[in-house]
């Protein structure tokens, strides 16, 4: 749209200065120039015009895109290879070529209408025809319309997405901080890996203005893991499984390693059963919390409380059942923008990762925040280091960067149309 109004924009110029000249072309025409020659020489000035907008174009896109992709998050690989779209460079080129053709056609037939050489002589190139007028007054139309579609869709995207996310972050996200550990610096074993994790859990949460503490391995919008699920004792021979797992035969759920109070950190409500507890430890029974979406996939219309549930692709101890024991409502995980994933959820007592995210929610400001969590991480081991530190409204924003570029952008061509 943008390119066709600078066409539209560059071909009102064409008319007036046509309009300027037309003394000068009825004079060539008086003194036995041949239209065709006049139309040439449209053609020649439209061309240079249009060559020289579509290698600035090609020339400016590339650095563009990449001056784009600095401003995406550190999650996104950085190795992306931006430049300009074929398809999209084709297209330009193309209504290019179309408004050289205009451009030196229309003029070009205006001039060499019966009656003009003569008006033109007797007027010394003053006035214009009613139909450059008409022409010009066409131009200027489209530019507006078009202009008006840009700032509409700008205004449109932008609503979109402000209503595609709300409610979907909780409301205390500004002030939840999230921090990652690694005890692979220390060396540590699973046992002291999980002794370490508890003990910062525990410190964390009896400090004044620590509301709530949770740990997770993983933060939408990456799952820690994925995998396809099955009623327990209807799951085929795990080779039948592999060969399978990602053409979209079985149900594919998230799943993530949470302790008990990830649930209400993450404005994740308990719908049915319970959550996770004490008891849910390493070499306990298995058990898991799933939404509704994977509840009503495996088990419409019954309760699944209870039941068992098989994840082939689970290989501790060899044993991949696990009972659910409560819940959830859905969650937009992957992205906002999506519908919310199938889902299971594993205490992450009964698996020990050396990656762990502390998840807070604090009175404190976030720089403060991680502060104090630094502080405690290092009075328990001071080799362990925090990788990363951020808090939730800076995650969400993360995992909306590229809607939020599409509709800068879309805000940025609107107000660029709008000043042409």
């Amino acid at each position: 749209l943008l390119v066709a109004m600078t066409c539209a924009s560059l071909g009102s110029m064409f008319l007036a200065r046509m309009g300027a000249r037309r003394h000068e072309l009825a004079t060539q025409l008086a003194l036995g120039a041949r239209r065709s020659r006049l139309a040439r020489q449209f053609l020649l000035e439209a061309g240079w015009v249009a060559c020289a907008g579509c290698a600035a174009g090609a020339l400016a896109a590339r650095p563009l895109a990449a001056g784009l992709l600095r401003w995406a998050p550190a999650s996104v690989p950085q190795n992306i290879v931006a430049g300009a779209d074929l398809r999209v460079l084709g297209f330009a080129v193309a209504l290019a070529g179309l408004s050289t053709l205009a451009m030196a056609g229309v003029p070009a037939w205006l001039t060499a209408r019966r009656g003009q050489l003569l008006s033109a002589l007797q007027q010394g190139g003053r006035g214009a025809t009613a139909a450059r007028h008409r022409a010009q007054r066409a131009l200027l139309s489209l530019q507006v319309g078009l202009a008006l579609v840009l700032l509409i869709a700008a205004g449109l995207t932008a609503r979109s997405l402000r209503l595609a996310t709300a409610g979907a972050v909780p409301a205390a996200a500004a002030r939840t901080v999230l921090a990652q550990g690694d005890t692979g610096h220390a060396g540590y074993t699973p046992a002291q890996t999980a002794s370490f994790y508890q003990r910062l859990q525990a410190r964390l949460a009896a400090q004044p203005g620590f509301e709530a503490v949770a740990l997770t391995a993983c933060l939408a919008p990456g799952p820690c893991n994925r995998g396809p699920v099955f009623v327990a004792g209807t799951e085929p021979p795990r080779e039948v499984v592999r060969a399978n797992e990602f053409a979209g035969h079985f149900p594919f759920a998230d799943i993530g390693w949470v302790s008990p109070g990830y649930f209400h950190i993450f404005g994740l409500p308990l719908l049915r059963g319970r959550g996770f507890n004490a008891g849910d430890r390493a070499g306990g029974p298995r058990v898991c919390i799933i939404n509704e979406r994977l509840a009503g996939r495996l088990w419409p219309g019954q309760s699944a409380l209870g039941r068992r549930l098989a994840w082939p692709a689970y290989s501790w101890n060899g044993d991949h059942d696990f009972t659910v024991v409560g819940v959830v409502a859905d969650r937009r995980s992957q992205s906002l923008l999506q519908a919310p994933p199938l889902a299971m959820y594993v205490p992450s007592s009964q698996v020990v990762f050396s990656r762990m995210w502390v998840a807070a929610q604090t009175a404190f400001p976030p720089a403060s925040a991680l502060a104090a969590i630094r502080r405690q991480v290092t009075a328990l081991e001071p080799s362990i280091p925090l990788i990363k530190g951020h808090t939730l409204a800076q995650q969400v924003r993360t995992s909306l960067w590229q809607p939020l570029a599409i509709a800068g952008l879309a805000g940025v061509f609107g107000l660029l149309a709008a000043l042409m």
